[in-house]
């Protein structure tokens, strides 16, 4: 008998999924923009540094690994031409996503659905330098946003506000971008939409109980660090 561990009542009286993301990552892009059509509620944007969560769990970047990096650039273009999605790579990646971060952190309530829209826009879209502060000016000028993010995101406080929720990412076991949050279990990457989607409609396949059984069996081989 399948385990459904959460019912569509518990999600509808959360009105929103947590989405944990950085403006680095073309998988992150392909979620965001897939997600109105997918799902049947709201993604709640939660800005992190993806190299925090690497170097947390002693992990490389994709593009840290060169065969990798091609299997990446090449399978996120057949993604969005099979969504129909506009996918323009920046001319430099990885780039340093800490400053369009900045801007989404700083960005409260109704102002942060837009701005990660809008910045997300402008890196994947049109292939833009987010590294460049005056480009992610152009990005909320163009979508008719506040500048003033600009000036808010250099605080200190914001700084602060994006270690805290980066940390708290970690402890609630975000390891990578996209994440997204259903009750107590995330699903990472894009590719798992749909399988949210079911989750939410009560329809999920995982039999929960001999997923954590086979989860507590110990570990066969731990490779060593040479």
């Amino acid at each position: 008998m399948l385990a459904l561990w959460i019912t569509s009542a518990t999600i509808d009286a959360m009105g929103e999924l947590d989405f944990y993301f950085d403006f680095i990552s073309p998988y992150a892009y392909l979620a965001w923009k897939r997600a109105p059509v997918v799902l049947s509620v709201k993604l709640r944007p939660r800005p992190v540094l993806l190299g925090v969560l690497l170097t947390h769990f002693g992990q490389l970047g994709p593009a840290e690994i060169p065969p990798k990096r091609v299997f990446t650039i090449r399978d996120t273009m057949r993604r969005a031409a099979d969504a129909k999605i506009e996918l323009r790579w920046p001319l430099r990646h990885p780039f340093r996503s800490l400053a369009a971060i900045r801007v989404a952190t700083a960005a409260v309530h109704e102002e942060r659905v837009p701005v990660v829209d809008a910045i997300f826009e402008a890196v994947w879209a049109r292939g833009e330098d987010v590294e460049d502060l005056e480009v992610v000016r152009a990005a909320l000028e163009k979508a008719s946003l506040p500048v003033d993010l600009i000036d808010r995101s250099k605080a200190k406080e914001i700084s602060f506000t994006l270690r805290k929720e980066t940390d708290e990412a970690i402890a609630r076991g975000v390891f990578g971008v996209p994440t997204i949050f259903i009750g107590d279990e995330g699903f990472f990457g894009d590719d798992q939409l749909e399988r949210v989607e079911r989750c939410r409609k009560g329809s999920d396949p995982l039999d929960r109980g001999r997923a954590r059984e086979v989860e507590a069996r110990p570990l066969a081989v731990v490779r060593t660090k040479t």
